[in-house]
């Protein structure tokens, strides 16, 4: 894409007065933006190290980010950065036939992928440690525990919105169905499993922005932010 067109692309949302004010409302998307921003760029450029200390701080910045793994980790095989940027070449010719599993499964962890999976576990789990230390068990609840549970159905344009509704105008009902944890399944399942296994060694790039939109579309939260 050429430079002119993509910052045009690009003035959409940063010039965006929507997305100014929220930003001045304690969202961090802009800053999360730029790291994610920053991830993209590390892998095409194979920084992998780079990259997986990245990854780590997104997630542990905000959980979504996590949702890039699968594809990053997909496309991380022995493909040039140019193919990882969508620009796509021949495929190889496989004339030893097909591999068998323990062959498959040694070149999927390849040096890139097992580098890229501990670099970023390690800085996410080194980065939640150090809040834990600080905060204790209120840090695990408000960042991850209260995800499973919430129940936000205020200014949410979510399709979940009116069953979500209902269950907070009757808290006190038992109900085996807990919406507000199984509305997870179909959106990581699209988000993290089926997009990065079609589209992420095509295009990594396009791939990432398809998760976001389809993390964004089946959030059981889905607000102005």
């Amino acid at each position: 894409m050429a430079t002119e067109r993509a910052l045009k692309f690009a003035s959409i949302w940063l010039l965006n007065p929507m997305v100014a004010n929220i930003s001045t409302r304690g969202s961090s998307e802009g800053l999360l933006g730029v790291m994610i921003i920053a991830l993209l760029w590390a892998v095409l450029q194979r920084r992998i190290i780079v990259a997986g200390i990245l990854l780590g701080l997104s997630v542990h910045f905000k959980i979504y980010p996590f949702i890039y793994g699968p594809s990053i980790i997909w496309a991380l095989d022995s493909s040039s950065p140019e193919k990882l940027a969508g620009k796509h070449s021949p495929p190889p010719s496989h004339s030893n036939g097909p591999e068998s599993l323990s062959e498959a499964i040694i070149n999927f962890l390849n040096r890139p992928r097992l580098t890229l999976i501990i670099s970023s576990l390690a800085t996410f789990t080194a980065l939640n440690l150090l809040m834990y230390t600080i905060y204790s068990t209120p840090f695990l609840q408000h960042t991850f525990f209260y995800h499973l549970t919430r129940i936000d159905h205020r200014h949410n344009f979510s399709p979940y919105n009116a069953l979500l509704h209902l269950s907070s105008a009757n808290p006190d009902k038992v109900s085996s169905l807990k919406l507000e944890s199984l509305a997870f399944i179909p959106q990581l399942a699209i988000s993290a499993g089926l997009i990065p296994l079609a589209l992420a060694k095509r295009d990594l790039a396009g791939t990432m922005l398809a998760q976001t939109f389809a993390f964004v579309a089946f959030n059981k939260v889905c607000t102005s932010q």
